[in-house]
């Protein structure tokens, strides 16, 4: 089914005929052990992910949202999650960076991974970028 122009591409929340440009950002987890204190979620120590990825939107605030998008699906709370054959609650913590690029790439494409190890959530937290 071909889309009316104008109208809101589902997959990459990108006006058709607008113009595109890419973003890459970085998108941090937390990886804390189950079973600690639940009830202080700043303090819980656990191991950082950051994931870089790639993004082709055609704003800065569509990239945003794919970014948030992907923060979201990434999130793994009470589905099983291990690290090291131990559950662990995988928290999202946020975007910490946003950067426009201006070369031919593809979309979507997570560069690289990278972990810290003992991290707590608000000292992680910290990185992000804020929403406005």
């Amino acid at each position: 089914m071909r889309e009316k122009r104008g109208k809101t591409n589902v997959v990459g929340l990108v006006q058709k005929g607008s113009k595109r440009r890419w973003y890459f950002t970085r998108l941090g987890f937390l990886a804390v052990p189950k079973g600690g204190a639940r009830g202080n979620r700043r303090n819980q120590r656990g191991t950082l992910f950051t994931q870089y990825y790639l993004l082709e939107a055609a704003s800065i605030k569509s990239a945003f949202k794919k970014a948030d998008l992907i923060l979201s699906i990434c999130e793994n709370r009470d589905r099983g999650a291990r690290l090291k054959g131990r559950p662990v609650d995988f928290m999202k913590i946020g975007i910490f960076d946003l950067e426009p690029l201006y070369q031919k790439l593809t979309d979507g494409v997570e560069l690289f991974d990278e972990s810290e190890l003992k991290v707590t959530y608000g000292r992680a937290k910290r990185r992000v970028m804020v929403s406005r």
